[in-house]
């Protein structure tokens, strides 16, 4: 009976566990977290695969849609997991034009069914800001300059709204994206060639616009007749002023003595702003012309006399200085002096020279020919910081590859309110190009000093013949060492179009501009690479730019134009203070704008 018991007993048991369910098997989820939104360019972001459960192991592998580049990039396509984690860091994409979807999917290696998710990335475009441009136009002769049109393309591509300098010579464009490229057009008839710069960052542009007849012809449809090229500010014209001088001893016969006058307002070149004649031996007065330059628009010339006597070696013997102001249409006497105007003044004495020189050595640039190298020491004068300085040529040395030092004896200036700067200047082999160096200003002679010429920078045709009729070429030079600034000149070969451009980097695009101001369709031109310039204050002050020529001070302009005319002028040597170095290629370069399915004439 009880077997019969225990048996329904045992029976039921098994009854009751198999009707029980096993417990259910673990499940293995993953999720994927991060960033839902990036944009175009930014650092990589972490991206986290979180397993369910904690301990899971094994490894993820990571996959993008779009594939890299177009979707970003993956800092690996797997990773281990570690405490149920997986990372990756995503990079997006460095641009998009317009908000783009980016799936990044991780699946769990060896599992099946496949453990995975996916994450949606949107990566927007980057959200540029456009910066307001406030500029200023001037004259050749830093007066502010009205109604000169200004075209700015910027970084987008964009054109934005034309406009037109202020009486005062400003101008604002607002919504700039630098860099931008800066055209400044004046009106017909003004006889001033329209120019452009490429590659602009800086916000407070100054442009500064020249006389078409310093150059070679006239744009279209300027008119050089409609200048008289005298400052009508200035009217009646300056006349010439009369400075007489005499020592108060004789010249010795076997030497010569000469009266240097600086002074700002003598010339547009400074190194021609002096005003000097010889006083032969055994004399002891000269009298000569002061010209005052109308541009400059000044009555009164301050600035100083020096007397310098030469033995018949040409070596300094004396020196002599006075402070002296010279007035329009007068005579100026220093020293006793028969004549009307002017106030007699001690005769000048000369004193003994010190004897002292500049030593040094010159580094030449390949393709120089040497019998045309020579270091030039100048003395310069510079009453107040605004003034032009006056430069005059006290000593030359002619120096070779073979033997490229020098010894340039000069005199002592420190009390004087004078100093020096040496230059070394070369032309190439060919005759068509001009290299130069020039030292920092020195009060005082000093040994060692070396000046390195930049080589000879070189050109190349235009970026191809442009394929459409918005006569855009891209002009491109050679790259010269340490050089910042780069100038372009261009020359219809036809008629008398002239364009300017510069651009801190070796190429240029010239902007859609409206006619006369642009290049025309069908038609040659040459170009000439006034290249590979050092401009002393184009800095980070102003980032870099080459607009801001001149150092901005109260509103105006440090007399930047000399820079720019003489530059244009294919003078810019002559440019001690702003223009370092440089390397003017004049060899033109034939360039040819056509329409499509044409070729050049």
């Amino acid at each position: 009976m009880k077997s019969k018991i225990f048996g329904l007993l045992a029976t039921g048991l098994v009854a009751v566990l198999t009707a029980c369910p096993p417990p259910p098997p673990v499940v293995t989820t993953v999720a994927v977290t991060g960033n839902n939104t990036l944009t175009n360019g930014s650092a990589a972001a972490t991206y986290t695969a979180t397993f369910t459960p904690t301990a899971t192991t094994g490894t993820v592998e990571w996959t993008l849609n779009p594939p890299a580049p177009n979707g970003g990039s993956l800092s690996a396509v797997s990773s281990t997991i570690a405490n149920g984690i997986a990372t990756v860091q995503y990079t997006p994409p460095v641009t998009v034009s317009a908000a783009i979807q980016v799936t990044l999917t991780a699946v769990k290696q060896g599992s099946s069914p496949a453990i995975t998710d996916v994450k949606t990335i949107t990566v927007n475009p980057t959200v540029t800001t456009g910066v307001t441009v406030n500029g200023k136009v001037f004259q050749w002769n830093n007066r502010a300059f009205d109604d000169v049109n200004i075209f700015i393309t910027d970084a987008t591509g964009t054109n934005l709204p034309d406009t037109q300098s202020a009486v005062d010579g400003t101008f604002s464009v607002a919504n700039v994206v630098p860099p931008y490229t800066i055209s400044a057009v004046p009106a017909p008839g003004t006889a001033v060639a329209p120019i452009s710069y490429d590659a602009v960052s800086t916000t407070t542009p100054n442009l500064v616009l020249t006389k078409s007849q310093y150059l070679f012809g006239n744009p279209p449809g300027f008119n050089p007749d409609q200048v008289s090229g005298v400052n009508e500010n200035c009217l009646p014209k300056r006349q010439d002023g009369i400075m007489s001088v005499r020592l108060a001893s004789p010249v010795p016969a076997t030497s010569s003595a000469r009266a240097i006058f600086f002074g700002e307002g003598i010339s547009f070149r400074p190194t021609e702003s002096t005003a000097s004649d010889i006083i032969p031996g055994g004399s002891t007065n000269v009298s000569f012309a002061v010209p005052f330059d109308q541009e400059f628009c000044k009555n009164v010339i301050d600035g100083k006399l020096l007397v310098i006597e030469f033995d018949a070696g040409g070596v300094i013997q004396k020196k002599g200085f006075r402070d002296v102001s010279v007035i329009t249409g007068n005579k100026t006497c220093v020293g006793q002096c028969v004549g009307a105007g002017g106030t007699d003044t001690p005769n000048l004495n000369l004193n003994q020279s010190t004897g002292l020189s500049f030593t040094g050595n010159v580094e030449f640039p390949q393709g120089a020919d040497e019998t045309t190298s020579a270091v030039t020491a100048f003395i310069r004068f510079q009453k107040l910081p605004t003034d032009v300085p006056s430069y005059f040529p006290l000593k030359v040395d002619n120096v070779t590859r073979a033997d490229p030092n020098y010894n340039t004896g000069v005199i002592d200036l420190a009390t004087e309110g004078l100093s020096y700067r040496l230059q070394a200047r070369v032309n190439n082999v060919a005759g068509d190009a001009v290299s130069w160096a020039n030292s920092a200003i020195f009060t005082s002679p000093q040994s060692g000093v070396v000046l390195n010429y930049p080589s000879f920078g070189g050109t190349t045709t235009p970026n191809g013949n442009t394929p459409d009729s918005d006569v855009t070429p891209t002009f491109r030079q050679g790259t010269v060492s340490q050089m910042n600034t780069y100038f372009r000149f261009f020359q219809s070969a036809v008629l008398s179009e002239l364009w300017l451009g510069g651009s801190p980097i070796t190429s240029m695009t010239l902007p859609v501009l409206p006619d006369p101001a642009r290049l025309a369709v069908q038609r040659p031109y040459n170009w000439f690479a006034l290249n590979a310039l050092k401009l002393a204050d184009v800095t980070a002050t102003n980032n870099g730019s080459n607009v801001a020529l001149g150092n901005v001070a109260a509103g105006g302009l440090a007399r930047p134009y000399n820079a720019l005319r003489n530059l244009y002028g294919f003078n810019a040597a002559s440019e001690l203070d702003l223009i370092n170095a440089g390397s003017v290629n004049l060899k033109p370069t034939p360039a040819c704008v056509i329409t499509p399915g044409q070729n050049c004439p």
